[in-house]
């Protein structure tokens, strides 16, 4: 798959691929904008070579059994607009690094075990439209500056949230939406 050098899209979801993600598919040429692995039976961990794809737009990984960090080389990819990653079984916290994307409009990595906090940073991303972190297990502060001031829906669903003075503490698996209204 790696001499595949001019492809620009690859969509294999909504398979039964098994196995670890081929880092082959990240040494592809820089011409890669569209990567749709979602719907699959995939796991083990996303490799860090995904920061390779320095043109890629979107990264679609949802529903799969995707395990370890969210791959702070993500940051990389500065052309990255959408980031699906939900429904795996990741964990350890947010990358810093996503707040690099300055394009990105979509980031979903809700439904798994990530924990901490929210990323300050993620408050400077201007064109960020659709966030959402609901199933994990994150905790502390909500940003209160940048994108994080024109949200007008917050929804928090669970049996036991208490909230004081926007100090969360979450302790049993939450829903945290974050959503923009039109």
């Amino acid at each position: 798959m790696g001499n595949l050098t001019m492809l620009t899209k690859l969509n294999l979801s909504y398979n039964d691929l098994q196995g670890n993600i081929p880092r082959e598919i990240f040494h592809i040429t820089s011409a890669l904008t569209e990567c749709i692995l979602s719907y699959n039976n995939l796991h083990g961990t996303i490799p860090t070579e995904v920061g390779n794809l320095k043109q890629l737009v979107s990264l679609h990984l949802s529903s799969n059994k995707l395990s370890g960090e969210v791959p702070g080389a993500l940051g990389e990819c500065q052309e990255l607009q959408i980031i699906q990653m939900d429904q795996n079984i990741l964990t350890g916290s947010i990358p810093q690094s996503l707040s690099n994307l300055k394009s990105l409009v979509v980031l979903n990595i809700s439904h798994n075990s990530l924990s901490g906090t929210i990323p300050t940073p993620l408050s400077d991303m201007q064109y960020l439209e659709q966030l959402d972190l609901s199933y994990n297990q994150l905790h502390g502060e909500i940003p209160q500056n940048g994108v994080f001031d024109i949200w007008v829906t917050l929804a928090l669903q669970t049996s036991c949230v208490t909230q004081t003075q926007h100090q969360l503490d979450i302790p049993v698996q939450p829903q945290l939406q974050i959503a923009q209204s039109d």
